[in-house]
Order: structure tokens, then sequence, then C-alpha cells
């Protein structure tokens, strides 16, 4: 499988990202010293990144307030005013609590032929917001074990990379970046254990 569309996005640690109590982010973010809880549960979007809402996840990424230039993704900056992009590859990376300092980032999981957007979204039947959209028969979570242990797993941070995110929350190398060619061949051939979907939200209407 070639993926032509690639987009990095950076997250807090999580073991599900499925608003689950004691699910307790880890990442040296801002955002996470404002954080509240609901019930036990970390009050925070990319706490549904990996939920099975009827057979779709919604994914979120922190933009900081400003629209993220989707058209890079591409490569095409004549197409800087639309309003999403379609069949890209998002990995999902974050913090690996138990390597700090290491220099670098951890796959966490991925969405295949998904949608992303340029401004947020709402969906009423599940009262989430989202910038990303995926059908969940084409999501991954690995498992924190695989995480942890696996040291394909682990990106690098080299100053200058394009898979260096730096300050930022997202990335979106080429698909030649040399970083991320076994990666790649990894995720296409990855058939291992999924966390995606364990657990599912109900419509709220």
């Amino acid at each position: 499988m070639t993926f032509q569309k690639i987009m990095l996005v950076k997250l807090v640690w999580m073991r599900y990202y499925q608003w689950q109590q004691g699910d307790i982010p880890f990442g040296d973010i801002k955002y996470l010293k404002e954080m509240n809880t609901i019930d036990g549960v970390a009050d925070i979007s990319e706490n549904l990144n990996f939920l099975d809402c009827g057979g779709s996840v919604f994914g979120y990424f922190q933009t900081k307030g400003k629209s993220p230039r989707i058209e890079k993704i591409e490569g095409e900056t004549r197409n800087k005013n639309c309003e999403s992009v379609d069949n890209v590859l998002v990995i999902f990376c974050a913090p690996n609590p138990e390597r700090k300092g290491k220099g670098e980032t951890t796959i966490i999981g991925w969405y295949k032929k998904a949608t992303v957007y340029r401004d947020e979204q709402y969906n009423e039947n599940f009262d989430l917001y989202y910038n990303i959209r995926a059908e969940l028969k084409n999501c991954v979570l690995l498992p924190e074990s695989e995480r942890k242990d696996n040291q394909i797993w682990w990106l690098k941070q080299t100053p200058g990379s394009e898979i260096n995110f730096g300050q930022s929350m997202y990335k979106f190398p080429s698909n030649t970046t040399p970083e991320l060619q076994d990666i790649l061949q990894e995720i296409a051939n990855y058939d291992g254990e999924n966390w995606c979907g364990e657990f599912s939200l109900n419509e709220v209407n």
C-alpha cells in the first residue's frame, strides 16, 4: 500500500483515548495545566480520538486558534481555500512517559483514508467536536505495551527534519521523507492487536 497524503499529529499520552475514568493524560503541553475532569475523566477533546461512534472515529488535534494549512497535505498551494482533504494517512504521536528526555516521540496509532478539515466541525448526534474523520475499520490504536516496547514506533525529533514537531501540534511531511519509510511499511503491514473502538459512544439524541 502506498500512502500519498500524510499528516502527523501530536497528542498527549493516554492509554485508550476513549473517555475512560483514570486514563490520565501525560505530556509537557500547556493546556493540560488548565484541564478539568468530569466524573474522573479527562475533559480534553483528543480523549475521544479512538472511540467508536457508530462505526466512525472522530479525531481532534490542537490548532492553537489558527486554521491549519491543510493544502500542504497535498503539496498544492493552489488548493489553499479547500475546506477538507480526503484519503489522508493521519499518524498520531505522543510523548512516551518512560522515555522523557530521549529526543523522540512515539507513534500511538493512525487513521487510514481519513478526511482532514481546515476548520473545527461539530457532530450533533454524538455531541462532539472534531477536525479529522475516518471509518472505524481504517483506524488503529496500538496497545500500550506495543508503543512502549517496540522501538519501530519511536520517532527521533531531529532539528530541521520534516517530522520534527518543535512547537507545532501537527506536520505535513511528504511521503518520501526518509525517516518515515520504515514506519509507512510497518503501518501498511500491521495486523496486530488494535485497541481502537474498544469502547463506544451512543448517540445523544
